[in-house]
C-alpha cells in the first residue's frame, strides 16, 4: 500500500533549504552567553555543514532520544593534527539511505578559523555546556535546572517562527 501511495498519492511539500545568508542572519539574533542558544547554533551548523536532516540533530520529545538515529556526544571526535587545521569527525549511524543503522558514516566537520560560522568551535562550545554527559547521551543538551534537557525539534528561537 505504501508503494501505491508513493506512486499515485499526493505530492509532498519539499522543505526549504537554509542558505548561508539565512544562518548569518539567525546568528545575529542569538545570545551566545545563553546555553540554549549555544546548543541551538551548534546543532544548526552541524546540520547545515553535514547536510543532515533535523531529525539527526534533534528529537521530537525530550524522552524520545534514540542512540541509533540521533547524534550522541560520543559521535564527535577531534582529529589530532600538527597543523592548526583540526577536523572534527562525526559518526552518523542513521540517515535516509541507512534507516536501519547497518553501517556508520564518518564525516569530517572542517573548521572555519576565526568565523562565527565555524562548526568545530560551535560544537566544542556546545559539548562544554554540559561536561558531565556520557558519550551515549544526546549530543545537543543544554543545562536546565534541576537537570539537563535534550534539544528537541520543537524548541526553536523566536526568530525561526517569524520567518
Amino acid at each position: 500500500m505504501r508503494g501505491i501511495k508513493r506512486t499515485h498519492g499526493s505530492s509532498s511539500t519539499k522543505k526549504h533549504a537554509i542558505q548561508p545568508e539565512e544562518l548569518c542572519a539567525m546568528y545575529h539574533h542569538l545570545d551566545m552567553s545563553n546555553p540554549f542558544d549555544v546548543v541551538w547554533w551548534a546543532a544548526a551548523l552541524t546540520a547545515f555543514f553535514l547536510m543532515l536532516r533535523k531529525d539527526n540533530v534533534t528529537v521530537a520529545k525530550a524522552d524520545a532520544f534514540n542512540f541509533n538515529s540521533n547524534l550522541s556526544r560520543g559521535d564527535f571526535a577531534m582529529e589530532p593534527s600538527s597543523t592548526n587545521v583540526v577536523a572534527m569527525w562525526v559518526s552518523i549511524r542513521h540517515s535516509k539511505t541507512n534507516q536501519f543503522s547497518e553501517y556508520v558514516h564518518y564525516v569530517p566537520l572542517i573548521p572555519i578559523t576565526g568565523s562565527y560560522m565555524c562548526p568545530v568551535s560551535a560544537v566544542t562550545k556546545a559539548l562544554a555546556v554540559a561536561k558531565h554527559k556520557k558519550p551515549k547521551d544526546p549530543a545537543f543538551c543544554y543545562p536546565s535546572p534541576p537537570r539537563s534537557s535534550k534539544f528537541c525539534g520543537t524548541h526553536s528561537p523566536n526568530f525561526c517562527n517569524q520567518a
